[in-house]
């Protein structure tokens, strides 16, 4: 990312926040792809890491415009500091804006709206029960995290940035074949990068599971994205 803002320590913004949110969404989709013994609390990680991917994605493609947009006291700055200006003193004087209040920032600031925002108040309101040490009875919390990577966060990415939510994973010798498994099994759609391969989950089982009109989505989306239909001789990643 390169921009000119008039200072370097501004021109730095936007790409210190998109390196965190990286980092941040590559523990989300881990935490909410596996569980098992020992890792209990992986689902509840989940929805942490992945609203906090959010708020920073969020903000990095506000930074994008204008890095002091993403506070909410923008105008406690001004021309005449520009020559002190630093992080520190960037992070002392201003306040960024609450997560709640960020879909509509983003709006004001791109002219774009967040995908499902039923579904953003909703990890909003687990992320703060969490917050508080209370976790939510009788909800899943890795399909909710997945749903909310997924359906809100990878459209996001995808359009402001052109990168992909399954390409972030931290597991190299698994890479997202088990994410892709659990976003089939809870029928969930996702942005398909131009290699989009199989790997040791069989997706002709995975999708067997699925109804039809998930299957037909599956199919058009491998098209779309690889240029080629989905069949097992061409789906496979070369090892």
């Amino acid at each position: 990312m390169t921009f000119d803002f008039g200072h370097d320590v501004l021109n730095e913004i936007p790409e210190r926040i998109f390196c965190l949110a990286e980092k941040s969404i590559i523990s989300a989709n881990r935490h909410a792809t596996y569980l098992g013994p020992g890792i209990e609390h992986w689902p509840a990680m989940s929805v942490l890491n992945a609203s906090h991917a959010c708020e920073l994605f969020i903000k990095a493609s506000i930074a994008t415009h204008h890095p002091l947009l993403i506070f909410k006291d923008a105008f406690n700055f001004s021309p005449d500091e520009a020559n002190g200006l630093s992080l520190e003193n960037i992070i002392a004087k201003g306040r960024s804006h609450d997560f709640a209040n960020l879909p509509k920032i983003y709006w004001a600031v791109t002219g774009k709206s967040l995908n499902r925002p039923d579904l953003f108040e909703d990890m909003r309101q687990t992320r703060n029960a969490l917050q508080h040490f209370v976790e939510p009875e009788h909800k899943d919390l890795s399909e909710l995290t997945l749903r909310f990577i997924y359906e809100v966060v990878d459209p996001l990415i995808n359009s402001d940035f052109g990168i992909h939510a399954l390409e972030y994973y931290e597991d190299i010798n698994d890479g997202y074949d088990y994410t892709v498994d659990q976003l089939i099994k809870h029928e969930i759609e996702f942005s398909m990068p131009s290699n989009f391969c199989e790997g040791e989950v069989s997706w002709d089982e995975a999708l067997a599971d699925v109804n039809a009109t998930y299957r037909e989505w599956f199919h058009g989306a491998f098209l779309k994205a690889t240029g080629t239909p989905l069949k097992s001789e061409n789906s496979t990643c070369p090892h």
